[in-house]
C-alpha cells in the first residue's frame, strides 16, 4: 500500500507541477479545469496498472517463481521453487494505523459534513428567488456574494435597495452554471479521505482560482468593460464568506485574476500547450505503472514438461500409482513456510528408476496429479553471446556477482574479455532467502567458447529422463503471495 500511495502522490505533485510550469497562465481555464481534474484520478489510477513486457525486453530474467537448479555437468538434475514470504507488519502495528487513519478521517469528514449543512440550512432559513435557472438565496446580514451548487447567496439589502452589482451576479452565475461546487466537493472529499496527502491542498488552491478565472472570463464576454470590473474586484477585496466549501467572490489572488483579465493567449501556442500534454501522460504511465515479464505459470511450466514426454492410455494400476506416491511422500519434507521440499539426497537410485519406470507407463491425467516428473534429456541451451554494454553493466559488484566458466571472478576482470570469448551468458535475480555470495542480487554465469563446446557435448551425451519436482501446494502459496504482494501494491 505504501508504494502505491508514495507512486500516486508523486505522479500528483508532477502533474501540478506540468500545470503551474506551463499552462496556468494560459488563458486556457476550459482546457485547465479538466486536466487538473483528471490528472489527479489519473495518478491515482496509474500505479494500478500493470504493463506485460515479453521475457526478453530486460537482459536480468526477472522471475516471479525462482527456479534454483541442482546441476551436474550443466545437466539439469533437479528443480525446486523457491520464493521468499514477504515481511508483514505485526497485528497491533497495524490496527494503531488503521485505527490513526480512521480517526483523522472521521475528523474531516465531520467537518466536510458540518459546511455542507450550514450552506444547506442558510438557504432553508432564508427567502430564496428564481433566477436564470439558479436561486438566489437572500441572506439578512452583509456580505459579498458566494455559490454553492444552484445557490447565489446575496444580501437582501442590497437586493431590495438594487445594489447589487449585476457584474457579481453575473460572476456568481457562471460557477452555477458551469458546476463549479462539484469539482469542490471532489476535492474536499478527496482531502478528507487522503488528508496524508500534502499535494491535494495546493490542487484544490489551482482548481478554486481556476474557477475564478472562468467566472471573470464570462463576466468579461457579458459586459465588455475590463477596467469597471476590475474597480469592483478591489472595492470587493475586503469582504469574504465564513463557509470555505462555497464559492467565494475573491477567493482566489487578486492580483493573479486581474492580470489573466488582460492577457492574450496565442492559439498556436495554446494548441501545442494542450497537445504537450500527452506525452507527459505518457510519460507518467511509464514511470508510474508497474511492469512485469511475461511468463508462465507454475501449472504451465508443467504443462510444458509434459508436451513431451510418453504416456500410456490404459496408465498404471492403483496399487502402482500409490506406490510412486508412497515414495513421493517419504522424500518430501515441508520447511518452515510451508512450502514444499524434495530431500534430493534422500532419493535413492533405486526409488528414482522405480518412479521413472512407472511415470513413463502412466496415462496424462495420473502424470499430472504427481509432484516428482520425468522429462526427456533437456537440449543444451543455444548460444547467447553478450553485447560489450553487457559486459560493461556487469562490472558494477554491488548488482551483479559473475561466474565465468562455473568459477566466481572479480567483476573488474570482466575488462580482460570482449564478447567474441563466450559462447552463452545467463542472469537470474536472487530471492532475498536464496545463498548469496556478496551484496549483489543478480547472478551471472557465462561459458567461455571452449567451456560451452564441452557443456553442448556432455549435454546430448546424456540418456537419463530428467527429474523434476512441483507441488500443486506450493503453487497455492505462490498465488496467494502474489495476490498479497499485489493488494501490498494499492
Amino acid at each position: 500500500m505504501i508504494p502505491y500511495l508514495f507512486k500516486s502522490i508523486v505522479c500528483m505533485a508532477g502533474f501540478l507541477l506540468v500545470y503551474i510550469l506551463f499552462l496556468e497562465k494560459e488563458k486556457i481555464h476550459r482546457f485547465n479545469r479538466w486536466y487538473l481534474l483528471g490528472s489527479i484520478i489519473f495518478a491515482y489510477i496509474v500505479p494500478l496498472i500493470t504493463i506485460i513486457l515479453p521475457e526478453h525486453a530486460f537482459p536480468i530474467l526477472q522471475n516471479t517463481y525462482q527456479l534454483i537448479a541442482r546441476t551436474t555437468n550443466h545437466t539439469v538434475d533437479s528443480v525446486t521453487i523457491l520464493t521468499p514470504v514477504p515481511k508483514r507488519e505485526s497485528d497491533s502495528q497495524l490496527i494503531f494505523v488503521i485505527f490513526t487513519y480512521t480517526l483523522i478521517t472521521c475528523f474531516f469528514l465531520l467537518r466536510f459534513t458540518r459546511n455542507i449543512y450550514r450552506l444547506l440550512s442558510t438557504v432553508s432559513k432564508n427567502r430564496s428567488i428564481p433566477y436564470k435557472g439558479a436561486r438566489l438565496v437572500l441572506l439578512k446580514h452583509q456580505t459579498v456574494s458566494y455559490s454553492f451548487l444552484n445557490n447565489i447567496f446575496i444580501s437582501e439589502a442590497d437586493y431590495i435597495n438594487q445594489n447589487t452589482e449585476q457584474k457579481l451576479i453575473t460572476h456568481e452565475l457562471t460557477h452555477v452554471q458551469q458546476k463549479h461546487s462539484l469539482d469542490v466537493i471532489f476535492i474536499e472529499l478527496l482531502q478528507a479521505i487522503s488528508w496524508f496527502n500534502p499535494i491535494l491542498f495546493f490542487y484544490k488552491k489551482a482548481i478554486r482560482l481556476n474557477h475564478e478565472f472562468l467566472a471573470d472570463d464570462a463576466v468579461i464576454r457579458a459586459h465588455e468593460d475590463i477596467p469597471a470590473y476590475q474597480l469592483l474586484l478591489l472595492e470587493k477585496i475586503c469582504l469574504h464568506s465564513t463557509i470555505t466549501i462555497a464559492s467565494p467572490f475573491n477567493y482566489s489572488v487578486t492580483k493573479k485574476r486581474l492580470l489573466m483579465m488582460t492577457k492574450t493567449t496565442n492559439h498556436a501556442k495554446a494548441v501545442f500547450k494542450k497537445l504537450a500534454v500527452v506525452p507527459v501522460l505518457a510519460g507518467a504511465l511509464f514511470v508510474f505503472s508497474g511492469r512485469i515479464i511475461a511468463q508462465g505459470t507454475l501449472p504451465e511450466i508443467a504443462n510444458r514438461m509434459l508436451k513431451n514426454v510418453p504416456a500410456t492410455k490404459e496408465g498404471i494400476s492403483k496399487d502402482q500409482f500409490d506406490d510412486y506416491r508412497l515414495i513421493e511422500q517419504r522424500n518430501i519434507a515441508v520447511n518452515k513456510k510451508g512450502f514444499e521440499m524434495l530431500k534430493w539426497k534422500s532419493v535413492t537410485d533405486e526409488d528414482r528408476d522405480r518412479m521413472e519406470t512407472l511415470f513413463k507407463k502412466m496415462n496424462r491425467e495420473q502424470q499430472s496429479q504427481v509432484s516428482i516428473v520425468f522429462t526427456p534429456p533437456i537440449p543444451p541451451s543455444k548460444k547467447e553471446i553478450p553485447t560489450q554494454d553487457l559486459l560493461n553493466s556487469w562490472k558494477k559488484s554491488a548488482v551483479y556477482g559473475v561466474w565465468i566458466d562455473d568459477k566466481r571472478i572479480n567483476n573488474d576482470a570482466l575488462s580482460n574479455y570482449k564478447p567474441a570469448d563466450f559462447s552463452y551468458y545467463d542472469a537470474s535475480r536472487l530471492s532475498k532467502n536464496a545463498i548469496n555470495y556478496g551484496k549483489h542480487y543478480v547472478q551471472i554465469d557465462i561459458m567461455t567458447n571452449s567451456f560451452y563446446d564441452s557443456y553442448v557435448k556432455k549435454t546430448l551425451a546424456v540418456k537419463r529422463y530428467t527429474m523434476f519436482f512441483w507441488s500443486k501446494t506450493n503453487a497455492e502459496l505462490h498465488k496467494k503471495i502474489s495476490e498479497k504482494r499485489k493488494a501490498d501494491t494499492e
